[in-house]
């Protein structure tokens, strides 16, 4: 069976019609569903977002990390959390594990802090330069 080329080029079109995302940005605004991971260095300010109409710039301003170092013994395990700053206006508390969901100029964003790297190791002088890894979502 021989298909016109009018056939053709209609599903073509009814193709790519079809799989055309719901969500409407601006052109070269990525959407990730599952998250972008970002890796900041404190007070490195880092640009998200870039291409959309709300690209936003986060500084992570306070790196704490109270973990028992590798090689400890520690009577508790401590804990891990960053401050965050977006566009020098909103700031934000993130715990190692937990996600906060936040609006900032009407846009949802979900973020979550999933490590500090790298681990701390004990009696290394000077201790690395530790970088906060987060997950980030444009809801």
């Amino acid at each position: 069976m021989k298909m016109s080329a009018s056939m053709v080029g209609f599903m073509v079109l009814l193709f790519f019609y079809a799989c055309q995302p719901d969500v409407h940005l601006p052109a070269g605004c990525p959407v990730s569903p599952g998250g972008d991971t970002l890796v900041l260095s404190a007070n490195q300010p880092r640009v998200i977002f870039a291409s959309c109409d709300t690209a936003l710039t986060l500084v992570a301003t306070q790196i704490n990390d109270s973990r028992c170092p590798e090689g400890g013994v520690c009577v508790w395990s401590g804990r891990v959390e960053v401050s965050l700053l977006l566009n020098n206006q909103f700031a934000i508390q993130l715990e190692k594990a937990k996600t906060i969901d936040t609006i900032y100029r009407n846009h949802r964003y979900s973020i979550t802090l999933t490590d500090v790297v790298p681990y701390r190791i004990i009696n290394q002088n000077p201790q690395p330069v530790q970088q906060a890894v987060l997950s980030i979502t444009r809801i």
